[in-house]
Parts: C-alpha cells; structure tokens; sequence
C-alpha cells in the first residue's frame, strides 16, 4: 500500500510542478511570422512559379519547369536565387 501512496504522491507533484511551470511560463511574445505565397500564372508549356514572402519581404522562389530547358529537365522543379528569379514571381501583391 505505501508503494502504491508513494507513486501517487510523486505523480502528484510531478502533474503540479508540470502546470505549475505552465502558469508561470505561459506563452511568449513573439508573433509568428506571416507566410504568404504567390503563384505565377502558368506559361504556354505549362511552367510556372511560386513565390514566398515573409512578413512581405521577398523569401524565395520555386520554379515548375515542363519542358526541358538547357540544363534543367523538364517535369522538374528548381530553386533558383533571386537574382535568376523571374520578375513576375517577385512582386508583391
């Protein structure tokens, strides 16, 4: 009988100090940050490209090729800088 008072006392305090430090910690105040994506409209061979911008700043690119195009084969999708971007997948809006 006391292993068993014993076990119960221990889970006992363990669930306390559990919401215990859920109370005194509570959630921080960081916001997440705001993700949105922009998606191109799709070009004659079906390539296209989607955008990401955090908190409305330019994040990235992926770009859908169907067909193959120089080095890159076609039904594949790259992440190219954003130097190599297309414009159209960049713009806000």
């Amino acid at each position: 009988m006391t292993k068993m008072r014993d076990r119960f006392a221990t889970l006992l305090a363990a669930t306390v100090m559990t919401v215990g430090a859920s109370l005194t910690l509570g959630t921080t105040g960081a916001a997440a940050a705001s993700w949105t994506f922009k998606k191109t409209a799709a070009s004659s061979d079906g390539s296209f490209a989607i955008a990401a911008y955090n908190d409305g700043a330019y994040a990235g690119v992926m770009v859908w090729n169907a067909d193959p195009s120089g080095p890159i084969p076609g039904d594949a999708r790259t992440a190219p800088t954003a130097a190599d971007a297309p414009t159209s997948a960049k713009r806000s809006g």
